[in-house]
């Protein structure tokens, strides 16, 4: 009974469309579509191929062949050779206009088409607008020459911009700087410069192939409509990309041709198998509009809890209440964390590392939220609680004993986030003494029986689980210098909205604390050893390389006010100089991880 019953019902966790939806929604912008014939196909507007097998059905009746035959069987009997759309356009000796008027009659609505609903926008066009209109897509690269998904849009209050042709591609806005890109590189029906023939899809204009190599490259891939057969230039764009950031997923309504296939396997695509475009994409936008929904209704939760930390930090008598709180929200991340599918005794794959990942971010996030709070708000009084927090949550995930390195370290990986979120609040709020005094603060490793401080431990690389030959398995980042920094970085300008407030530059605020701590890390050093060395090792971030910012802060770092006031925080014993060669031990290991 029960082998029938899980044969019958398959595990949702199976569902590729679910695995696309959640794709999507965590990666909002990121994946462009590409369409081809097979999503108008329901409008009534016929394929390419319907388009030769009727111009076969009307030269064979100009012939006096009536009936209703296998125009396919009949062409190949007639000429010797498979049915072919340029071959055809050859025979008939169409030009470029006249098969601009030939394309037009199959895709311009008549009255009759507009009374019957044929050749306008259909599920598939709405459910896309949809998703555009939510925040979700923005680049949509098409091989249809009809208007229907720009009608979709407009429909939504959709205003895409339209690439169709060089000249367009030339004065369009830069993609990063739209709502929505429709890039239609076979052209308009309305345009002459449609290209439908075998001899014009062999390549693309040079404009166009550079502008397909950036898509493929930094973009994930949705493909739905398209056989991948006859577009040998669109083939060949995304075969001879290599450095693919994101994932691919192509829909297919049976089996993929060999044409097909081939591209199928070079993006190593996740394969999903479809009824049609109009059911696919209607529980695709039912699939992220219900994950959207979640997080608005989480969002509120997760409001409240910040509110209430604001409300008790206010005031001193409210002192009590926000102990007990925090213990209750420390509580809740710790019972989370130990019903998560975590154990140390899996294998380690690119794909089980991206899945912790997240798995760790969803639980960590509400306390990270909090304690960022506390670093931005706080008064010092809550010090020692947010220490006994990093404490508690530091000591119950060495508590792992065997299994793989990588998965014990990763339990430290919400510590990790709680410390980087109370650092940056200290960082935003300029409590710099408090700071240093948190990074400095030691915690206990009761598995070993020794103490060490934050700094040694869990800020960035210092953390044995923060190294790159890690972090670049996260996909996007496989060439990334400091990937975990860079990773640290994007998570929390998307969560320091709720503690750092409106600031002209996250990313000054993010180095800021990078460097400090860096500074911080440094005070171990004598200054012999850092003027006599080549470099002294030290764990170091995007600062490295993202000089522009990195300069800034350390021209603050260096300005009299502030150097007095790191030397009296106990920087190199109180001696000037020291600041000037931590600084100069920072630029010469910065000079190598740029270069690298």
């Amino acid at each position: 009974m029960t082998n029938v019953e899980s044969e019958s019902n398959p595990s949702p966790f199976e569902d590729p469309t679910i695995k696309l939806a959640f794709s999507i929604y965590e990666n909002p912008r990121v994946f462009t579509l590409l369409l081809g014939s097979g999503v108008s196909k329901s409008a009534g507007i016929p394929t390419g191929w319907d388009i030769t097998l009727d111009l076969i059905r009307r030269v064979a009746r100009i012939n006096g062949i009536k009936g209703e035959l296998d125009w396919e069987s009949w062409y190949k009997d007639a000429t010797g050779k498979e049915p072919n759309y340029s071959d055809l356009m050859s025979d008939l000796a169409l030009e470029s206009e006249e098969r601009r008027s030939l394309i037009d009659s199959y895709i311009e609505p008549t009255q009759e088409d507009g009374e019957d609903g044929q050749k306008v926008p259909t599920i598939t066009h709405y459910a896309i607008a949809d998703l555009v209109k939510l925040g979700y897509i923005r680049v949509i690269i098409t091989t249809n020459f009809d208007r229907l998904l720009e009608n979709a849009l407009h429909s939504r209050g959709i205003e895409p911009t339209i690439i169709s042709s060089v000249d367009a591609l030339a004065g369009a806005t830069p993609i990063i700087h739209t709502d929505c890109t429709l890039i239609k590189l076979h052209g308009d029906y309305k345009d002459t410069r449609i290209l439908n023939t075998e001899s014009e899809l062999t390549s693309y204009p040079e404009e166009y192939e550079s502008l397909l190599d950036r898509i493929f490259e930094d973009h994930g891939l949705i493909v739905c409509g398209w056989s991948g057969d006859w577009d040998n230039a669109l083939r060949s764009a995304i075969v001879r990309n290599t450095t693919r950031r994101y994932s691919a997923f192509w829909t297919s309504r049976g089996k993929l041709r060999e044409s097909g296939s081939e591209v199928v396997k070079h993006l190593n695509a996740s394969l999903i198998q479809i009824d049609d475009a109009d059911s696919f994409f209607q529980k695709l936008l039912v699939y992220v509009r219900t994950l959207d929904e979640a997080q608005k209704m989480d969002q509120k939760s997760l409001d409240l809890l910040l509110k209430t930390t604001k409300r008790f930090l206010g005031k001193s008598e409210y002192r009590i209440n926000l102990g007990d709180f925090l213990d209750a929200q420390t509580s809740t991340f710790l019972e989370r964390i130990d019903v998560e599918n975590l154990e140390a005794h899996v294998e380690q794959t690119k794909e089980e590392f991206n899945r912790r990942v997240k798995v760790y971010e969803e639980v960590a996030e509400p306390l990270s939220k909090i304690v960022g709070v506390l670093g931005r708000w706080g008064d010092d009084s809550e010090f020692s609680t947010v220490v006994n927090i990093v404490g508690t949550t530091y000591a119950r995930a060495k508590n792992e004993g065997t299994g793989s390195i990588l998965w014990i370290e990763m339990k430290l990986y919400p510590t990790v986030l709680l410390v980087a979120a109370y650092g940056i609040g200290l960082a935003r709020a300029e409590r710099w003494e408090t700071l240093h005094k948190f990074l400095q603060e030691e915690i206990l490793d009761q598995n070993r029986g020794k103490a060490c401080a934050i700094v040694d431990s869990l800020f960035l690389f210092s953390w044995e689980g923060g190294g790159n030959q890690y972090w670049r398995s996260l996909e996007g980042f496989e060439n990334r210098k400091t990937a975990l920094s860079d990773h640290l970085h994007d998570v929390f300008q998307l969560w320091s909205n709720n503690f750092i407030g409106v600031v002209p530059d996250f990313e000054e605020i993010y180095q800021a604390w990078e460097i400090f701590g860096a500074l911080s890390y440094s005070s171990r050093f004598e200054i012999e050893q850092l003027r006599e060395s080549p470099f002294m090792w030290i764990p170091i971030g995007r600062s490295s390389w993202n000089t522009n910012v990195s300069k800034r802060i350390w021209d603050k770092f260096q300005k009299e006010n502030f150097r007095k006031q790191l030397l009296a925080l106990g920087f190199g014993n109180g001696n000037d100089q020291w600041l000037d060669e931590a600084a100069n031990n920072f630029q010469r290991i910065s000079s190598k991880v740029a270069f690298s």
